[in-house]
């Protein structure tokens, strides 16, 4: 009967909360949820170093505070991931998403969940 908004249908030059926390939630199972063969599953492990890795490579923030900030959180990498990933305009989003599967998502099953994610949401953006 045409009562959805038709910003609500496909999400281009913006995001919807919804469609921004999925890819969060996503890009956090990649990050902390999965298993990474190469690094141990703690704090001195996978997690800092992932947040390592994004602290320099991607919000390119001083790595010095990286470790005040997991202090702040109680030590939880997803409330610091979060803090710095609240304040990423829409296209930033995109780009952690980007990012994330390129350095610890890169498989076919990986591009088949975040498009099927994409879709869902709207979003006019795919991965190929």
């Amino acid at each position: 009967m045409g009562f959805v908004k038709v910003d609500d249908v496909i999400q281009k030059d913006k995001m919807n909360e919804t469609l921004r926390n999925d890819i969060f939630n996503y890009g956090a199972h990649i990050l902390f949820d999965k298993q990474h063969s190469n690094l141990q599953q703690n704090y001195q492990g996978t997690h800092y170093e992932m947040l390592k890795q994004l602290w320099v490579n991607f919000f390119h923030i001083s790595i010095s505070s990286l470790t005040d900030e997991m202090a702040m959180a109680g030590d939880n990498p997803n409330e610091v991931l979060h803090n710095h990933y609240d304040d990423l305009q829409f296209y930033e989003v995109y780009d952690f998403l980007e990012y994330v599967i390129q350095i610890w998502g890169r498989s076919s099953e990986s591009v088949k969940t975040i498009n099927q994610l994409l879709s869902t949401n709207h979003s006019a953006y795919r991965f190929i």
